[in-house]
């Protein structure tokens, strides 16, 4: 509804220029307005969810029943007009200026203290994170060397009108994480609801943006530090069937955060379940995409068969074109949604196993091999594969880590920036029951694609916008 009232508008204005002011009297204003927050957070991530960063790597390929679904996004060809870049654009700008409208007058409103603060940390939390949504695929990998060089993304704090320029990498880094610092020292989140953003979120949140920038010592000591409090709160699922729930029922130990969903806004999650399963449909599923099996690196050869990643994330079930097919399965709808005619999930945005395999990764580029071992070891042994002896050197270490992070968070958004961050490329290999056309799709590391282009909307009506190279 928003995307859609607002339309004219932002083909006149900037998107960085957005204004969300709306009438703040009272702390009661305030905390409604947070929903406004929330929404726009819904609005990044459904209806299309995290489902397009792995449709623009080699964990899926196309399927049979492909009605290219994405096909700019996905052949690596897209323009500064492609709708996937535009949206995350808009909505993280959204929000930010939903966040800024409630952070530039919370201070000077009475009521409880407690209240104010939660409000506040809300605000700066959501912002960080919309700021970190945009710069890791709008400009290039933090390199410590040219980071301040590098053209980022506005950071914004105000709802000014005025037109914004590109921070450099290194400021849009240094904002965030001061937000979150902000937020983390000085306690103005508890921890609660799995709906609502929380100090626990806050600080992965601030674990990973760490690891991006390459702080190794400080994901180290804030793994340390979330040890501390929530190692009684939060923890791998040991159990299978707790873990199975994860996924079924939108609940267990491991999860921090996720995106709810009310009972009327089921149908936005619809179109990422369509993407795997395509349910529904006379004769069988119809799934836009399939997981990449094929003898090297497909994402399904790569688990160990008594893995029970393989058997809860993925599904053998019958679709309308190619037979029995081997499905993605991660979000196969939750029962327990009253309502849920559509069988969708709550995505599940901050999970616990990230902050392990972060703390693995900063671990072993600081030498500590044994500890990185133990680190994954605690993952793998959960998930029934085999646990790791040892790691011979750093780059084997570091592979190792690569690898368990895409098999933990496949489908959950992870894969394409840690691949842009470990300057990999990949290939498409076609398979049966895939959409065998199809030319083959080779990315290599240095495809200007890996940095996506400023929405067209934004450089027409931004004098200050500057676009990223080759568009």
């Amino acid at each position: 509804m928003l995307a859609v009232s607002c339309e004219k508008f932002f083909d006149k204005q900037p998107y960085t220029a957005v204004s969300d002011q709306m009438a703040l009297a009272t702390l009661a204003d305030c905390e409604t307005a947070l929903n406004g927050v929330y929404s726009s957070i819904r609005g990044r991530y459904l209806p299309e969810g995290l489902s397009v960063y792995d449709i623009m790597t080699d964990n899926v390929v196309p399927s049979g029943a492909w009605r290219q679904t994405y096909l700019q996004t996905y052949r690596y060809d897209f323009s500064a007009e492609n709708e996937v870049m535009y949206n995350l654009w808009f909505s993280a700008y959204i929000c930010i200026a939903r966040a800024n409208n409630i952070l530039e007058v919370i201070d000077s409103k009475e009521g409880d203290e407690a209240a104010k603060k939660r409000i506040k940390g809300t605000c700066l939390l959501a912002r960080a994170w919309a700021h970190f949504d945009l710069v890791r695929v709008f400009a290039k990998t933090y390199d410590p060397a040219t980071a301040s060089a590098d053209l980022g993304v506005p950071y914004v704090f105000t709802t000014t009108l005025d037109m914004k320029e590109r921070n450099t990498v290194q400021e849009v880094y240094d904002n965030l994480i001061a937000d979150l610092r902000t937020v983390v020292d000085g306690q103005l989140l508890v921890d609660a609801d799995v709906n609502y953003l929380t100090d626990a979120a806050a600080r992965l949140l601030l674990s990973r943006a760490y690891l991006y920038v390459g702080e190794d010592q400080n994901v180290i000591t804030e793994y340390n530090n979330f040890q501390t409090k929530y190692g009684a709160t939060y923890s791998i699922e040991t159990n299978v069937s707790a873990f199975e729930k994860i996924w079924t029922e939108d609940e267990g130990k491991e999860i921090i955060f996720r995106v709810p969903l009310a009972s009327n806004e089921y149908s936005l999650a619809r179109s990422m379940r369509d993407f795997w399963l395509g349910d529904n449909q006379p004769g069988g599923a119809k799934p836009e995409f399939i997981p990449s099996k094929n003898g090297t690196n497909g994402l399904i050869d790569l688990y160990e068969a008594a893995d029970v990643r393989l058997n809860i994330f993925f599904e053998e079930l019958a679709t309308a074109k190619d037979g029995n097919q081997l499905l993605v399965y991660k979000y196969p709808g939750n029962d327990k949604l009253a309502g849920n005619s559509y069988k969708v999930n709550a995505v599940k945005i901050f999970r616990y196993p990230e902050l392990v395999l972060n703390y693995a990764e900063a671990l072993a580029r600081t030498g500590n091999n044994p500890g990185a071992v133990t680190a994954v070891n605690s993952i793998r042994t959960a998930r029934n594969a085999t646990p790791h002896v040892s790691f011979a050197n750093k780059d084997e270490a570091l592979e190792k880590i690569y690898l368990e992070r895409r098999l933990e968070y496949c489908f959950e958004g992870h894969y394409l920036h840690d691949m842009k961050r470990y300057q990999k490329g990949f290939e498409h290999v076609m398979q049966p029951g895939s959409h065998l056309t199809l030319t083959p799709l080779v990315v290599s590391p240095e495809n200007i694609h890996w940095v996506w282009p400023i929405p067209i909307d934004e450089i027409n009506g931004n004098t200050l916008m500057v676009q990223n190279p080759g568009y």
